[in-house]
């Protein structure tokens, strides 16, 4: 038989990496625990963390940047992030702190996104990239989401939902195009 393993990492911390994808760290399924992601950069994706199937608890993302998608983070298949503070994350076109990857399904909760930008979605995005074949689901809990406006970004069909947030600027800083947003 085959052995299956889940990295495990506590009060880790990754300054100033870069790469092409995942310039912080690519976690692929991984449980990270009080981790600090400050100043890296990724050239197209993932500036602080690429991850697959993670589970988040007390991470902090300060100041990383990706050229494209995910200033902070791109999040893959099934992330799960309890609180978690992303600040001062960039990315060139989508998601300033998190990108909501391809078929995946992102659940936050107390977790606060702040000065974080990107043209489309300061704080979260979920792109159609690639002619509607993946979608996101993104589950918003018990968060504080701070900036000015843009903080949302979904022009697909995922699904949004929010409950027990604060977000400045209420629904209005949430651009869906075609998206379900409850909450």
């Amino acid at each position: 038989g085959s052995v299956q393993t889940t990295l495990v990492l506590t009060d880790c911390t990754f300054i100033k990496n870069s790469a092409d994808i995942a310039g912080g760290m690519d976690g692929g399924t991984a449980t990270l625990i009080n981790c600090t992601f400050i100043a890296n950069e990724a050239n197209l994706q993932g500036g602080g963390l690429q991850s697959g199937s993670s589970t988040l608890t007390n991470c902090t993302f300060i100041a990383n940047k990706a050229g494209y998608w995910g200033g902070g983070m791109r999040s893959g298949s099934g992330d799960t992030m309890s609180h978690c503070t992303f600040s001062g994350n960039s990315a060139g076109i989508s998601g300033g702190a998190i990108f909501i990857g391809y078929n995946s399904n992102l659940n936050l909760t107390n977790c606060t996104l702040t000065g974080n930008s990107a043209p489309n979605g300061n704080s979260l995005a979920s792109q159609n990239i690639h002619g509607g074949l993946f979608l996101g689901n993104l589950q918003v809990t018990n968060c504080i989401i701070w900036g000015s406006n843009n903080e949302i970004w979904n022009d697909g069909a995922s699904t949004i939902v929010i409950s027990y947030s604060d977000i400045q600027g209420g629904q209005a800083v949430v651009y869906t195009l075609t998206a379900s947003l409850s909450g």
